[in-house]
């Protein structure tokens, strides 16, 4: 609610503006009202004022001289000038001072409760433009911790944008401005696939039960101090449910017996899998992710060699048979992005580049076959992933191993066995999509329409129908010609334009009704979609 002060040396006029107008409905909880600027004075000393109407010709202390004086004392009000003399000098003094607009009498209390409604608008938006500083700056104050995993992840996906030297400055890093580092990822196998509340319940303890005793380690080995948190030789940050990070500003060899004595304790005791991948050393902050990247790729071994170790990236640009790189491209190659969008004249391609790359590679049959196998398991995992079963595939057949060190097969024989695998997978989903695909996106709309006002995602959407996110997404562009987040968006906005002509919930209570936690984030959406902000499109 908002107090309003009228200020008017003559009675028939100031009673015209209190009285005419239901001041409490238009949200003003108190009128007070003054016969010239010195009687004003006293008033707005003693009682909060947001709005200021006031005459500019008045005995004692004349309206400019008021005006003057709230500029000085009282800046957060606005301003209204009224005046019946249509002098250029009173209208010049008033621009100079700033008030928010200036009104010829006579004039109707329509026109200049319109006029002071704006204003109060404009009290509004500054109060919560406001309110969001000083909330920014408390922040900035309170959650250094947090900023500073912000900027480590900014810096893992190669997302900084802004001067890294105040950064690190404002957060006491400037030390580490040009130590040199390592990045290791450990990978906990398992959480990638579980899937029941209660598993995902378990997914998180047991993330956070690692990263825990990753922090000890971290406390122990390096003198860390978690309550201070310095960060000296290392950084831990709790990147993904089924990641956790390392950044190592010492040599790798000082902590790698702590990491495979993690490795074998959590296999052991309580059955989970760990792979650790460590990227090279770098110089620069600005080189994060470059190492990150490789340690991921050095993780990615796992697929290939199996879990439960540590695995440098030096290590796949060796000439070593077991981390050569034309292994590794298999994890990453686009022959799975090309399965999921079903292109399958593209599969073959990559059929053929990509066993060309392994036979110039030169490398012994045993790890061709290590390669070959892998990538018809990945295939089919990409094929589970788009919610077919491979079982019901190949039906009787079951999963497909079609090599191994003793077939000695050509790679035209090899090429020819691919081929056949594909096109197998290829006939299967011709016969099956059309129908499926568009009833499942059918299903999908009406789930959303059904639960636009919860916290749904692409992620939560895909686990409810059982598909990966990237495939759901194309998808769902592929049949609606909009991305997931515009639909969503679109739905929420016109439920909220319904809730806004139809009812007096507060904006707030609406966003909150439609999925939006926060109401200014709401007024920003709205505004972008419709042009308008809520309120504007209620009062239309």
């Amino acid at each position: 609610m908002f107090n309003l002060l009228v200020v008017e040396d003559e009675d028939m006029i100031r009673h015209k503006i209190i009285n005419n107008t239901n001041w409490l409905s238009h949200g003003f909880q108190q009128v007070f009202e003054a016969e010239n600027g010195s009687e004003a004075v006293g008033i707005l000393a003693k009682n909060r004022i947001d709005i200021l109407i006031t005459d500019i010709k008045m005995p004692v202390m004349d309206g400019i001289q008021l005006t003057k004086h709230v500029k000085e004392f009282y800046p957060e009000i606005k301003v209204i000038i009224i005046s019946g003399h249509a002098d250029f000098d009173f209208a010049r003094k008033s621009i100079t001072l700033k008030v928010c607009d200036y009104m010829l009498k006579p004039f109707q209390s329509k026109k200049l409760l319109k006029l002071v409604l704006n204003v109060k608008s404009d009290l509004i938006r500054d109060k919560g433009e406001q309110e969001n500083v000083e909330k920014m700056k408390k922040q900035l104050k309170e959650n250094k911790n947090s900023l500073r995993e912000k900027l480590i992840q900014n810096l893992l996906t190669n997302c900084f944008v802004g001067n890294l030297e105040n950064d690190l400055k404002y957060m006491g890093m400037e030390h580490l401005k040009n130590t040199s580092f390592f990045v290791a990822v450990l990978n906990i196998e398992q959480l990638q696939t579980t899937k029941s509340e209660i598993e995902e319940n378990e997914k998180y303890l047991f993330n956070i039960s690692i990263y825990k005793r990753l922090a000890y380690l971290l406390e122990k080995e390096w003198g860390l101090s978690l309550e201070h948190n310095r960060i000296e030789k290392g950084y831990i940050l709790n990147y993904k449910i089924d990641q956790i990070v390392l950044i190592i500003f010492e040599d790798i060899e000082s902590i790698r017996h702590q990491l495979e004595e993690i490795i074998l304790t959590e296999d052991q005791e309580k059955g989970f899998s760990l792979t650790i991948g460590i990227g090279d050393r770098y110089n620069q902050l600005l080189d994060l992710h470059l190492s990150y990247e490789e340690a991921c790729s050095a993780s990615a071994l796992s697929r290939i060699h199996g879990s439960g170790a540590v695995y440098f990236f030096h290590n796949i640009s060796s000439d070593h048979t077991y981390y050569s790189k034309q292994l590794q491209k298999i994890v990453d190659h686009k022959i799975y992005q090309d399965l999921k969008s079903g292109d399958f004249e593209e599969v073959k391609k990559d059929v053929a580049e990509l066993l060309a790359e392994l036979k110039n590679a030169n490398i012994p049959y045993d790890a061709v076959a290590t390669a070959i196998n892998n990538i018809v398991f990945m295939s089919c995992k990409t094929i589970n992933e788009q919610g077919y079963d491979v079982n019901e595939i190949f039906e009787e057949m079951g999963l497909p191993i079609y090599f191994n060190q003793d077939n000695n097969f050509t790679y035209k024989e090899i090429e020819a066995r691919l081929y056949a695998f594909y096109s197998t997978i290829s006939s299967f989903i011709e016969s099956k999509r059309g129908n499926r695909i568009e009833r499942l996106i059918v299903e999908m709309k009406a789930y959303i329409n059904e639960n636009y006002a919860e916290n749904i995602s692409l992620t939560s959407l895909s686990r409810e129908f059982n598909i990966s996110p990237s495939y759901l997404s194309i998808l769902f562009r592929e049949i609606t010609s909009q991305h997931f987040s515009d639909y969503l968006t679109n739905i929420r906005i016109q439920k909220g334009k319904e809730l806004l002509k139809n009812t007096d919930l507060r904006i707030k209570e609406i966003a909150a009704q439609i999925g939006y936690r926060d109401a200014y984030y709401f007024s920003s959406v709205f505004k972008k979609v419709t042009g308008v902000n809520p309120t504007q499109y209620r009062d239309e």
